[in-house]
């Protein structure tokens, strides 16, 4: 009977434990790298000059984001995130070298056509710290809409920092019998006033 005490006071107390979830890091995480950027951005003052055209109507903004502000600007590259529990196994990695520079890219393409991010690569000088660049593309398609991305964003040592310098963003959207939705945003980093 005392056993039998003991191991429901232990399985009581096992079922009770938070049981926290393991983070995944089979493939680079965005989420991360823009968290510490969305930090190093902010505690700094950097300005944002920002220039956005859809189809034929064009917008400019300068102004000095601030927490929620970077995390807004952020968030359509952290959509292309493919650092999820239910994608790994989805993609096949690949480190080569640059052929244009003398930087190595990693490379993540999408083993089906189904994944709505189908390439993201990390270019780096050296090691995966020394983020140069980071390109991807994404597609989504279903019987009423279908839309398409290129991103991109490039880094610069400041400060012994990699920092984001600018990014870019290129796509288009497509509803039926609607034409189709044209956008390029394009994103500056300047240094504090």
């Amino acid at each position: 009977m005392k056993q039998l005490s003991t191991l429901t006071l232990f399985l009581f107390t096992i079922s009770c434990t938070e049981i926290k979830p393991r983070e995944v890091t089979a493939y680079f995480s965005l989420d991360s790298l823009f968290d510490a950027q969305s930090n190093l951005l902010l505690s700094d003052d950097y300005r944002l000059q920002k220039s956005a055209v859809v189809n034929a109507d064009t917008a400019t903004a300068l102004f000095i984001p601030d927490c929620l502000e970077w995390i807004n600007e952020f968030q359509v590259f952290r959509d292309l995130n493919i650092n999820k529990p239910a994608l790994i196994g989805q993609y096949t990695p690949i480190i080569k070298p640059d052929p244009n520079s003398n930087l190595q890219i990693l490379s993540y393409k999408a083993k089906s056509e189904e994944l709505a991010v189908q390439q993201l690569n990390v270019y780096y000088l050296r090691q995966l710290e020394n983020i140069k660049r980071i390109t991807a593309s994404s597609q989504e398609r279903n019987s009423i809409f279908s839309a398409g991305k290129e991103a991109g964003i490039e880094f610069e040592k400041k400060d012994g920092q990699w920092k984001i310098k600018s990014f870019s963003l290129n796509g288009f959207q497509k509803m039926i019998l609607q034409d189709s939705v044209l956008f390029v945003v394009k994103g500056t980093i300047l240094n504090p006033k």
